[in-house]
């Protein structure tokens, strides 16, 4: 019989800046909606951002809860007539963190997310470390929530279904985080803006 060693205990190592204890659970349940990024119209993209950030809204001033995980695959589009008038739900909070807990302050400095769309302010913390790091703020997560915008309006909606300009949302996920924070740092500055992002966006999108 294998003997497994202790677990050290994070709270006294300095672990605590690049682990998380965290519960494993499993939810079954019946489909509630669609993933934004799936067959998706420019209104459906629209309303059903403006309600995920209405509900991320709700989690941070109404139970001072941060969702730190801003992706295409963690917003859903629904049917407002079955949803209460939403066309869209932030969902997935397993690395949410409590803003009212000072026990996870630490969680707030992970490099924690979906790396497309995490924010350059926190890239940029992980790239060049220095001093205490930077805090994950609800200012990053609504970053991330334009970086889903871009990311469907450059993957969906050409008439082939083949994305001609996957290479621009490539560079932002593959690669070390520096070159990742460049060439997203590149894409979104305004003299680069629109010849970057803008033109990539497909003839389905371009009306956004």
């Amino acid at each position: 019989m294998e003997t497994l060693a202790p677990v050290p205990d994070v709270a006294n190592t300095d672990s605590l800046t690049i682990y998380r204890n965290r519960w494993k659970t499993v939810i079954a349940s019946k489909p509630f909606g669609r993933a934004i990024d799936e067959d998706t119209t420019p209104l459906e993209l629209i309303c059903g951002l403006r309600d995920a950030i209405e509900g991320h809204k709700s989690l941070f001033i109404d139970s001072k809860i941060l969702h730190p995980d801003i992706s295409t695959n963690n917003i859903i589009l629904t049917d407002p007539k079955l949803n209460d008038g939403f066309y869209g739900v932030l969902i997935d909070l397993d690395l949410a963190i409590s803003m009212s807990d000072d026990s996870c302050s630490a969680d707030a400095k992970l490099l924690t997310g979906t790396m497309e769309f995490i924010a350059l302010g926190i890239l940029k913390a992980h790239a060049f470390p220095e001093g205490d790091g930077v805090i994950h703020s609800y200012r990053h997560d609504l970053e991330s929530f334009f970086y889903v915008l871009v990311s469907v309006c450059i993957r969906l909606g050409w008439p082939s279904k083949k994305c001609t300009f996957i290479g621009t949302l490539r560079k932002w996920y593959k690669g070390e985080v520096v070159d990742i924070y460049f060439s997203k740092h590149t894409a979104v500055s305004p003299e680069n803006f629109k010849a970057i992002v803008l033109d990539a966006f497909s003839p389905k999108f371009n009306c956004v």
